[in-house]
């Protein structure tokens, strides 16, 4: 059986962060198409949670995938944010080998 990651990643918008991909028709949500332009994507991910099997990185920086999460909880300060990215990849122990490279695509990291 296939198609299954297509449709948890079309459910939660994921489709959004990777250029140039086209979507057709719609997915409704209490009634509400998930796809229409007034819908908010950070609400609707925050309602449409997902947990991947396997570390899978979005199709951003580094620092932009440890930063995701809070700025979609509205943190807008770049110095509290550059804070907890420097934590939690020191967390993760992965700030010595990542911090000169914190703006790479995060698909570059090995599993």
């Amino acid at each position: 059986m296939g198609g299954r990651t297509t449709m948890l990643r079309s459910l939660n918008r994921m489709t959004d962060l990777t250029p140039k991909t086209m979507v057709e028709g719609e997915i409704l949500l209490d009634g509400k198409n998930i796809y229409d332009s007034d819908v908010s994507v950070p609400e609707l991910r925050r309602r449409v949670g997902m947990v991947f099997e396997l570390p899978t990185p979005l199709p951003m920086t580094i620092f932009d995938n440890v930063a995701y999460g809070p700025r979609l909880t509205g943190m807008k300060s770049s110095a509290t944010v550059n804070q907890i990215v420097e934590e939690a990849l020191t967390m993760a122990v992965l700030w010595d080998e990542v911090k000169d490279r914190l703006h790479t695509p995060a698909g570059r990291l090995s599993g």
